[in-house]
């Protein structure tokens, strides 16, 4: 059984109701959509793309209708209906509720401090490259993306949002000190962030819009942004992300990301080898025509004998404890500092996260490498029976998931 939250997340409740009162604005105003919609066009004539996309908006009755469109039909219409990817992927509408393309009244006047829960609707494209800076309007600088409750609450707070929306590029939206914030279904965004959200909203990125033939603003004006902004978003993303091995880049991490993580992690001799052999398993779409594992132990069993790799146990404290629930009986400081790219390792995941893996509540996969080493933050690759070989899309906090075994590669 995998333990990759986010491949399987899509099954998961909401972790927090939003406040109903602080929404109500962005309901406001939203009735049945019109049949025959037009979607404007070019002054002299309509362009094939904009008699596409109009053919699009007539074939969408429900929120709901939005779960097979692809990544490029969802952008192209955020762009043509600003606003209505915050209406179809949060629980501000409810799937079953009629499409109105002209009515996302309130989402420009989104208040600080309101809490939207995500909500990609299992739509596939959505989950996996729609981000948080597609969603929300410009105004919005800053962003907490919570993850879970109670002594499982995860939050990271943006410390910089570049551009004024995400467009699907994963070099905009939002970021902290960790590099680009992703969000997944069941995930809570906090508008402006946690603590102080009234400076995380700033009107006057409301000026970055053209001026229509009514007079008003209009479409969302990026070349005045980005002359404005360009450089200092530019420089940002240097420092902040291509400059930091460590920093998370895309929403779903890629073959080349986990091995900037895995280098910048002491990768050596027979570890670098099994380390390498897991990524690229993990990343080709056949699993190099690896499969038919029993399990997690023995997925990594055949990442190791594609390598020559045979065990050894450096770590263990599973006779310390019985049943699922590890307690203190895990890895400390010491085991967590040897930790070196391509180990084998055990984590008890039914810890704190109360998921049942196998009988002692762990899970096997091969460590990749520290994402944050001093807050014991890793990225790891695992399969289990029935499930291919694949990056966890997530990185494992090992202070709510400890791990009660070690092997290296010899």
């Amino acid at each position: 059984m995998t333990l990759d939250d986010a491949k399987k997340i899509e099954e998961r409740e909401p972790a927090d109701e939003a406040d109903p009162a602080a929404k109500q604005g962005l309901l406001d105003g939203h009735t049945e959509r019109r049949r025959d919609l037009d979607v404007p066009a070019a002054p002299k004539e309509k362009t094939a793309k904009d008699e596409q996309l109009n053919r699009l908006v007539n074939s969408l009755e429900t929120v709901g209708d939005l779960k097979e469109l692809k990544l490029n039909q969802l952008l192209a219409l955020e762009d043509k209906f600003e606003g209505i990817l915050l209406y179809v992927f949060t629980d501000v509408a409810d799937k079953d509720e009629k499409l109105d393309f002209k009515n996302w009244k309130g989402y420009r006047e989104i208040q600080p401090g309101t809490k939207l829960t995500i909500d990609f609707r299992g739509n596939k494209e959505a989950f996996w490259k729609v981000g948080a800076g597609d969603i929300l309007p410009p105004a919005v600088r800053a962003i907490s993306v919570v993850e879970g409750d109670g002594d499982n609450r995860n939050v990271r707070t943006s410390v910089k949002r570049i551009g004024l929306k995400g467009r699907g590029s994963h070099e905009k939206g939002f970021f902290d000190e960790r590099g680009y914030m992703p969000i997944f279904t069941g995930n809570s965004i906090i508008v402006g962030g946690e603590k102080e959200p009234e400076k995380g909203v700033d009107r006057e990125f409301d000026k970055y819009r053209k001026v229509g033939a009514d007079g008003k603003p209009g479409e969302l004006d990026y070349e005045r942004y980005e002359q404005e902004h360009g450089a200092e978003d530019q420089e940002f993303y240097k420092k902040n992300v291509l400059d930091n091995p460590l920093a998370q880049r895309t929403k779903a991490i890629s073959g080349e990301d986990a091995t900037r993580i895995m280098e910048a992690s002491e990768a050596s001799g027979m570890g670098k080898k099994a380390a390498e052999k897991a990524i690229a398993v993990a990343e080709a779409r056949d699993n190099l025509g690896l499969g038919g594992a029993s399990c997690c132990f023995d997925w990594v069993s055949k990442i190791y004998h594609e390598v020559g790799a045979t065990r050894r146990q450096y770590f263990d404290s599973l006779s310390q404890y019985g049943g699922k629930d590890c307690g203190e009986a895990h890895a400390g400081p010491e085991q967590y500092a040897g930790l070196r790219p391509g180990d084998h390792i055990f984590y008890n995941v039914f810890h704190q996260l109360g998921q049942a893996v196998d009988s002692r509540g762990n899970h096997s996969a091969i460590f990749l490498g520290w994402e944050d080493k001093d807050n014991l933050v890793a990225r790891l690759a695992s399969g289990s029976y029935g499930t291919t070989w694949h990056f966890h899309e997530k990185p494992t906090d090992f202070n709510k998931a400890p791990i009660t075994r070690i092997y290296k590669p010899v």
